[in-house]
This record gives structure tokens, sequence and C-alpha cells, in this order.
């Protein structure tokens, strides 16, 4: 690479990924050095660099959604004691034993989830249906 390339491919990386640390760009350059994001055939140039960053910017993002995620759970744990799969199996094993209230609630649980597995087909159906009315054309 020339030094406009370098110079172009820098406000790229600047215009792209602004929210990225020097850590982030040595952690990517290092990862792409090791192969990580495959081979580069003895060309490197502003799209190769490019693409290697994109390739680190999704694997950040799994990684940050990850962390996200599981701290919500905590959180919600903590708040709320119980998530509903958990509330699902005290009913079922109350309802065995003959508790009525129990009985009844996982009825109600259950008919709530057979309603809204019926939304979701019908919903992924249409979905089906517009994709193959659009692609039929093609």
């Amino acid at each position: 690479m020339n030094d406009s390339q370098v110079a172009i491919t820098t406000d790229l990386i600047i215009e792209e990924y602004p929210y990225f640390k020097i850590d982030d760009l040595k952690l990517a350059f290092r990862n792409a050095m090791k192969g990580r994001y495959g081979e580069i055939y003895n060309r490197l140039d502003g799209s190769v660099i490019m693409g290697w960053l994109n390739q680190y910017n999704r694997e950040r993002c799994a990684k940050a959604d990850v962390i996200s995620y599981n701290e919500h759970k905590v959180r919600v744990q903590e708040e709320s004691g119980l998530y509903y799969d958990d509330y699902r199996k005290q009913l079922k094993v109350l309802a065995s034993h003959g508790d009525k209230s129990a009985q009844e609630a996982l009825r109600r649980s259950d008919d709530i989830l057979s309603f809204m597995k019926e939304k979701k087909l019908e919903r992924l159906k249409k979905q089906l249906e517009e994709y193959d009315c659009k692609h039929k054309g093609v």
C-alpha cells in the first residue's frame, strides 16, 4: 500500500468505526495476522483491512450482546426471581399433586402458548407467501 492508500484506508476506518479504541484495532490486526479472518494471498489493501475490521466488529458486537443479555438475565432474575419456564414447571408439579388452582393456571398457560404459536405460524406463513410472490416474477 502506498501513502495515499494508507491515508484513505485510515479515513475509512475512522468513518466506519469511530467507536473503536486502539485496543480494538490491535486485536483485530493481531487476529488477522493469525489468519483468523482468512488468507490474504500476498494482497494487502484497504478492502482486505476493512473486511478484517468488519469481521472483528461482528464478533465484538456478538460478544457484547451475549454479555449484555447475561447481565440483563441476572438483573431480571434478581428482581422477579422466576422465569416463565420455571413457573410452568412449578405449576406442573403442583397440578400433578391435585392442586386445582395450579391445574387451571397451567391450562390457561397452555392455551396462551398455543395461541401464540398459532399466531407465529400464521405470521411465518404470511411472510413466506410474500416472499414467494416477490420472487416468482424474478
